[in-house]
């Protein structure tokens, strides 16, 4: 006798084994139409295909490229979507030694009207450190919604830096990446030409982005450098992974564990990609985590810590705000009901919270 199953396609039987456990496993706070998305981003981007135990570095990372090229053809003509009609873009280079990681590619973003002195938004786009690039349809839409909420025609400025991804590069280059283009943008040439503030950059940043948007903020600030405000969302937060909440949560698609876990191994290997997928050593282990940063240094700066309620990197946020403010610092935070990054989307009252939070912000 042949089975059904064994009528149906490999993956066939994959994406139906996904969709039953996202849509039938009772989570609270996951709304329907969340867990509809979910379903949907398993189909469009297969990260939990990543990581599997038993596949090989290679294996992993042929799985890695065919994540990284439906992105590449779907990301882009969003985010072109997103800011049209709505932002004149342009692409600045920021020049820097190939001894030290190369030039740094930002996309600039100002307001179609005439403006000047207006703040900055450096924003840091998510992917694990392991996907996606700075046309991100995903800050876009946050500051198209964020714009929407202010009065004035002329409100704000965002630049997305593209930074180097994991495992190409290993951390902490993104982390230099991110800083060399904040410092890049302070400059007073640049911020006359497009109409900004030096004295008003903000940084920024979702998931990964937020990860590395609290390293480079903590090392900013230890420098001397001023910012106006740190906004962490969703944030990726310790390669330990021992929270509850991603034993609750790692099956999502929006944000898998067994994908996490492998980005978080490839970006703390040592040495280049030819270092593999090993785990990494306890020092840098402690030396990725963010609970582990000079928080202190941040003092005096607003700071968003914006978690999910079903979101696996839930515990991570939390424990996170807890030690920002031990160290002093005065944190907002909020929890929307839902699930990785997406969770505002269906919480009315988070997005007001998220959006008032950079409308605030900006103002100061």
């Amino acid at each position: 006798d042949v089975s059904s199953s064994n009528l149906i396609p490999h993956k066939h039987r994959r994406a139906m084994g996904t969709c039953f456990s996202v849509c039938v496993h009772r989570r609270p706070g996951l709304s329907f139409i969340d867990k509809v998305a979910n379903v949907g981003v398993s189909f469009l981007l297969p990260l939990g295909t990543i990581g599997k135990p038993g596949a090989s570095y290679e294996e992993n990372l042929n799985r890695l490229k065919h994540c990284r090229k439906k992105a590449a053809g779907m990301m882009p003509g969003i985010y072109e979507k997103s800011v049209k009609d709505k932002w004149k873009v342009s692409e600045v280079l920021v020049p820097r030694s190939e001894a030290l990681g190369g030039d740094v590619k930002v996309l600039l973003h100002v307001p179609m009207s005439e403006h000047s002195d207006l703040p900055l938004v450096v924003w840091i786009h998510g992917g694990g450190t392991t996907l996606n690039e700075c046309r991100d349809n995903y800050g876009a839409d946050v500051f198209n919604a964020v714009s929407a909420t202010m009065e004035t025609t002329a409100k704000f400025c965002w630049a997305s830096v593209e930074y180097h991804l994991a495992p190409e590069k290993r951390f902490p280059q993104g982390v230099d990446d991110v800083c060399h283009a904040f410092e890049a943008l302070r400059a007073p040439g640049l911020a006359e030409a497009h109409g900004y503030d030096t004295w008003k950059i903000h940084l920024a940043g979702v998931s990964a982005g937020a990860f590395y948007a609290a390293h480079a903020g903590v090392r900013l600030a230890k420098s001397g450098v001023q910012l106006a405000s740190l906004g962490l969302l969703y944030v990726m937060g310790d390669p330990l992974m021992v929270g509850k909440s991603h034993r609750l949560h790692g099956d999502l698609p929006m944000c898998p564990g067994s994908w996490l876990a492998w980005s978080w191994r490839v970006l703390l290997a040592e040495g280049g990609p030819e270092a593999g997928d090993g785990p990494p050593s306890a020092e840098r282990l402690r030396a990725g985590s963010v609970f582990f940063l000079d928080w202190a240094a941040l003092r005096g700066t607003p700071v968003l810590n914006a978690l999910a309620s079903c979101d696996m990197l839930y515990d991570d946020g939390l424990s996170l705000g807890k030690v920002m403010r031990e160290a002093g610092l005065e944190v907002e935070e909020f929890c929307a009901m839902g699930s990785h990054a997406m969770a505002h989307l269906f919480d009315t009252a988070a997005a007001d919270k998220l959006f008032g939070w950079f409308r605030r912000a900006l103002a100061t």
